[in-house]
């Protein structure tokens, strides 16, 4: 009562979503346009350029290194928001209040971290992908805030077979040295590009394992899959296909399904 009476109680509601196998899943989400002023940071998240996911798909390989070896991965992180940074103990206090029904209890809750539906939500997990990333040594650009580069990626396999808590040990493992079987010959650093929570990386077959390891280690992974010559994967609404043409390789992105569902609806 004290708390409904001093601080502002923004409303939570149940947000259907409805899935193909006829599932409906049901999400609870932060009424964020009665959010308080108070209650914002930076609400505008940054998301990959479309040029960098150009590049990032039409990259050539470096001598020596192997085609089929170099490959693009794309993975989806489960309820990222979620996962987000939990607010700082000096942090001010922000309660929320869901009604099961009309005749229900108000029942108030305070948020310990960001809630789907706040304003700033989509930028505070960001920072925690961003700050997470850089901290197993990725090195982020200056162009595209979104778009990240590992110089060593065979580091990436150290972390990976780390047991335990890798976080405490996390600056240690990414500074020293990796042994001989760690080691990947010919390869040009492993990259990565990030929209909200869907991910797409360039790099050796071995470093991309090690990497969507650690996302799972970290966050909640949904899936993730390798684009083949039998497998184009999706990636923000662009289809992603690997083709043989004589000796060489080559991709292909082609968002014509997305158009066409556009046009007919």
């Amino acid at each position: 009562a004290k708390v409904a009476k001093s601080e502002k109680i923004v409303k939570l509601r149940m947000n259907p979503e409805p899935k193909k196998d006829g599932r409906c899943k049901m999400r609870l989400l932060v009424k964020g346009f009665m959010e308080p002023k108070e209650w914002d940071t930076i609400k505008d998240s940054p998301t990959a350029l479309a040029s960098t996911i150009k590049t990032l798909v039409a990259m050539g390989l470096i001598d020596k290194e192997d085609v089929d070896s170099n490959v693009i991965s794309v993975g989806d992180i489960s309820t990222a928001f979620l996962y987000s940074n939990e607010y700082a103990p000096d942090d001010m206090p922000r309660f929320v209040g869901y009604k099961a029904h009309k005749h229900a209890k108000l029942r108030i809750f305070q948020l310990l971290g960001p809630l789907y539906g706040q304003r700033d939500a989509s930028h505070r997990w960001w920072e925690t992908l961003s700050g997470w990333l850089q901290g197993i040594g990725f090195q982020r650009s200056e162009n595209d805030k979104c778009a990240f580069y590992h110089p060593d990626p065979d580091k990436l396999i150290v972390l990976s077979k780390k047991k335990g808590n890798i976080v405490n040990s996390l600056i240690h493992s990414v500074t020293k040295s990796t042994t001989p079987q760690d080691r990947t010959p010919h390869t040009s650093g492993f990259r990565l590009a990030c929209h909200v929570d869907d991910i797409i990386t360039r790099g050796h077959i071995a470093h991309t394992r090690a990497f969507w390891t650690l996302v799972k280690r970290k966050f909640a992974l949904k899936s993730w899959d390798v684009v083949d010559y039998d497998n184009p994967l999706i990636y923000t609404g662009i289809k992603i296909t690997k083709h043989r043409y004589g000796a060489g390789v080559w991709f292909s992105m082609d968002q014509s399904a997305d158009i066409r569902d556009f046009l007919e609806q």
